[in-house]
């Protein structure tokens, strides 16, 4: 018995404390206004795609798990088919965040400048998979509205837009339904080290008023991504458990020795 008491003691000490739960996490980070660009930075020696936002005049850097874009009803346009019959037949509707920065519309783009001169050659932004209710494309369009369609919703996925060093741009970011979308992405390039580095994460889209922002939140990368409580709390309880069994069965083992 005292064998059995001190394995549960000695398991009791790995448990968590009550008091050692982790607080709830806060609500998304919204992208509903302002320019926002999506890039590659090095943080502490690592690769990261990260968002950069300008808040009160300096840039603010924000992981994008937690993160989302919201695409009001406001940036509702009727499609006008033709070289635009990607978003649909002329007349049907679609949601457009603009190349050129509107008012009460989120201003989405991307930059390598943050980790020009530390990189060889440009960074290969890939589109990995899109999931959502409807289609998403991005394009550019030149003075005379002509695109250049950057990711083509007709053709799979991955789809790679390479972008050179020390650039800054933006486009037009199309959704052909309301609803949660997920873009998952990633940037890679070669570091003048030598090294390849790659970070792969997922854009949150929710587009349409009615759409919750905290429902379609990206979730953080399955390497990243801490254990919840209630998960170590039953990998410890197992271990306490195991305890007890071992010191039981040393209990039954040392009353034969005994007998014998």
């Amino acid at each position: 018995m005292r064998a059995a008491l001190a394995a549960l003691a000695a398991a009791a000490l790995l448990l968590p404390a009550a008091g050692g739960a982790q607080a709830a996490p806060a609500g998304p980070v919204v992208f509903a206004d302002g320019h926002v660009d999506l890039a590659p930075r090095l943080v502490d020696g690592q690769w990261r795609l990260q968002a950069r936002r300008d808040e009160g005049g300096a840039a603010a850097w924000h992981p994008l798990a937690g993160a989302v874009l919201t695409v009001p009803d406001s940036a509702k346009i009727t499609t006008p088919g033709g070289q635009l019959s990607l978003l649909g037949p002329a007349g049907a509707t679609a949601y457009l965040l603009p190349q050129t920065q509107a008012r009460g519309v989120v201003w989405p783009g991307w930059t390598t400048e943050e980790v020009s001169g530390q990189i060889r050659g440009p960074v290969d932004w890939v589109f990995e998979e899109v999931t959502g209710p409807g289609r998403f494309a991005l394009f550019t369009s030149d003075a005379f509205g002509r695109p250049t369609v950057l990711v083509d919703p007709d053709r799979p996925l991955p789809q790679t837009v390479r972008v050179p060093q020390a650039t800054h741009a933006h486009a037009n970011w199309a959704f052909t339904a309301p609803g949660g979308y997920r873009i998952r992405m990633s940037m890679a390039a070669g570091l003048t080290s030598g090294a390849r580095v790659r970070d792969e994460q997922t854009l949150a889209v929710a587009v349409g008023d009615g759409v919750d922002p905290a429902a379609v939140t990206a979730p953080a990368p399955p390497d990243r991504t801490p254990e919840p409580a209630g998960g170590a709390f039953a990998v410890w309880l197992g271990v306490a458990v195991a305890a007890i069994a071992l010191g039981a069965l040393l209990i039954v083992l040392v009353r034969r020795r005994k007998r014998c």
